[in-house]
């Protein structure tokens, strides 16, 4: 989709990170879920450990022909905790086996599991990134007492949503719904909760079935019209390979399948969103180092 983007528009980046390539094969996994996202000229962006890029290049090149975007999900798939030194050390790790295994170094970082401190910015500047989406957002609370377990399952739901739905406004107040900067240089990206781990594998979480992929697809797209209604900007969706594909893929299926029929979502890949975000606060005359 091409779409000028308007204050009710959305735009929405369907994400997915790799640990270690070792379930995401391309027949079982990649080329099911990706050729979902072809039917509807969909790209993702899927975020990937240097250690899986070195002991599976071939899938990861697999990957980039489909025209996706890779970004660095750190060196191995451990938290970036520790020193701004300790960091860049680790990142520039990374860089180096992606540039020796594809030839190119990614721009965009997502830390394992989200696991980072303040630290991890600068590192990330120092490193030369141009942009981090390793922050979360809740649109709606998933993880109170006694409603987990209930949501999107029972009718009480929509009458309970928008309790849900200011709690979890006021827990991500310091987290805007659209880019901003991190040290007036990086660009964060937040991903938006809840993601596909909480949806399908938390025991805190629904749980839901393979059968029960729709209603997956179902979240997601509440959540953008939500979004449309208070002009929010931007939705990162979490998506892993592993998770959704191929059980899950219907769940990928339904939710493109509205948003390519609807003028007010753009689908974007995260760096082309930060580098639009970038290039908007230059031309407005914001201060961008």
């Amino acid at each position: 989709m091409s779409i000028k983007q308007n204050n009710s528009t959305v735009s929405v980046c369907i994400t997915g990170d790799i640990d270690y390539f070792e379930i995401e094969t391309v027949e079982d996994c990649l080329s099911p879920l990706l050729g979902i996202l072809q039917k509807y000229n969909a790209k993702m962006t899927i975020p990937i450990t240097a250690k899986a890029v070195k002991d599976h290049p071939e899938r990861a090149e697999y990957v980039l022909k489909q025209g996706h975007e890779v970004a660095v999900h750190g060196d191995v798939h451990q938290a970036f905790y520790g020193s701004v030194e300790e960091q860049v050390d680790r990142l520039e790790k990374a860089k180096r086996i992606f540039r020796e295994s594809l030839g190119f170094i990614p721009g965009g970082f997502r830390a394992p599991q989200l696991k980072h401190d303040k630290n991890t910015y600068l590192a990330l500047i120092e490193a030369d990134f141009l942009y981090d989406s390793s922050q979360g957002r809740n649109e709606v609370i998933f993880r109170l007492p006694m409603i987990t377990g209930l949501a999107y399952d029972l009718a009480v739901f929509p009458v309970a949503k928008p309790f849900l739905g200011f709690a979890a406004s006021l827990k991500s107040r310091q987290i805007p719904a659209k880019p901003f900067l991190l040290h007036n240089q990086l660009v964060e990206l937040p991903l938006t909760g809840p993601d596909d781990w909480h949806l399908i594998l938390s025991k805190k979480g629904p749980r839901y079935s393979p059968g029960q992929a729709r209603r997956i697809a179902d979240i997601w797209l509440d959540i953008v019209q939500d979004m449309k209604r208070r002009s929010n900007r931007l939705y990162v969706i979490q998506a892993h390979p592993y998770i959704m594909s191929p059980l899950y893929n219907e769940a990928i299926d339904v939710f493109l399948e509205s948003v390519s029929n609807d003028n007010k979502v753009e689908l974007k890949l995260l760096g082309d969103v930060a580098r639009s975000f970038l290039s908007q606060n230059k031309a407005a005359g914001n201060r961008v180092s």
